[in-house]
């Protein structure tokens, strides 16, 4: 799935890197707002005394680290690794075969989102149990109730990330097919251009 649509250019990690970057810029803003909001409804809400606040407000910041990690971050990943390796986007391709590679991006980011997201979950649900070696070497405890709550919690966090991350991918990979088609365009008149100056002179 690797194409060459253009000399150089599927060598060309900085278009992808951008590309991953501005998705990921945009859900980083919209975890961010999310959070605000959440805090604002905490505290407008519920009577609660300076202490408790503290809590509430802690309890909201680690949850917002929490979903920095699985969302912007692990999509950012899926869009770069898949747009600069897997499956380039060049100015050759189609608009059905470019957008079919921005819901395969989507797709892988919200793989990796679920794997962050179980792992997140074995650490924050998991807790810590005196070994055989005593409190040096604690030993990593998880029943099973806990670790189906992981699953699914996961499934559902994915399952919801995808349908809203899916359309910016698409549009994030249309755009940069845009952009490729336009230095394609710009590089063969340039091209020309040095073509009849040359047999000119």
């Amino acid at each position: 799935m690797n194409d060459t649509g253009h000399p150089g250019q599927a060598h060309n990690r900085r278009v992808p890197a951008v590309t991953a970057l501005a998705v990921a810029a945009y859900l980083l803003v919209q975890e961010v707002v999310l959070s605000i909001i959440g805090v604002i409804t905490s505290l407008s809400y519920v009577t609660t005394s300076p202490g408790q606040s503290s809590q509430i407000f802690g309890g909201i910041l680690i949850e917002f680290f929490k979903r920095v990690a699985e969302s912007p971050v692990s999509i950012g990943i899926g869009v770069f690794v898949t747009f600069a390796f897997l499956a380039t986007i060049t100015a050759a391709l189609s608009l059905r075969q470019v957008v079919f590679r921005a819901l395969l991006a989507a797709i892988i980011g919200c793989v990796i989102m679920f794997v962050v997201a179980v792992l997140l979950g074995f650490f924050v649900y998991g807790r810590f149990a005196t070994g055989m070696f005593g409190a040096s070497f604690p030993g990593f405890m998880l029943d099973g109730s806990s670790i189906s709550y992981i699953f699914i919690d996961a499934v559902g966090s994915v399952a919801r990330a995808f349908v809203s991350v899916a359309p910016i991918v698409v549009l994030a990979g249309v755009f940069q097919w845009m952009w490729c088609g336009r230095r394609t365009s710009v590089g063969n008149r340039v091209s020309a251009s040095e073509t009849g100056t040359s047999s000119q002179v």
